[in-house]
């Protein structure tokens, strides 16, 4: 997997976040975590981060989850993007934070039933 060289995935977390003009602290209690481990994601000091977290994320500050990662230039962000319709559809972009809150933990839900189910 080829990464963007340049900023980090806290680094375009952040900047996304400062787009929308979310406080740490707002993002950390959408998110479910506290403030100071969305500050040292931020910084770079933690690196590792959850899916279920950085969908959250992703959905709290509009973003596509795979951008966050990648970076928009990278060519792993090219190839994968596509593949992610919820993400990148303006519908899910568009909705209401709240909204898209709800609609990806729906979706974490049914993820966990079939996983559970087989």
């Amino acid at each position: 997997m080829r990464y963007e060289s340049g900023p980090t995935i806290g680094a375009r977390i952040a900047a996304a976040r400062e787009r929308r003009e979310i406080s740490q602290s707002a993002l950390a209690r959408a998110v479910g975590v506290t403030p100071t481990a969305i500050s040292k994601l931020e910084s770079g000091e933690t690196q590792m981060l959850r899916a279920d977290h950085l969908l959250r994320i992703a959905a709290e500050l509009g973003a596509d989850p795979v951008a966050l990662v990648f970076g928009e230039n990278s060519s792993e962000y090219q190839r994968i993007a596509g593949s992610w319709p919820d993400a990148r559809s303006a519908t899910f972009v568009g909705l209401k934070p709240r909204d898209r809150r709800l609609l990806s933990r729906l979706i974490e839900t049914f993820i966990e039933h079939c996983t559970k189910t087989g």
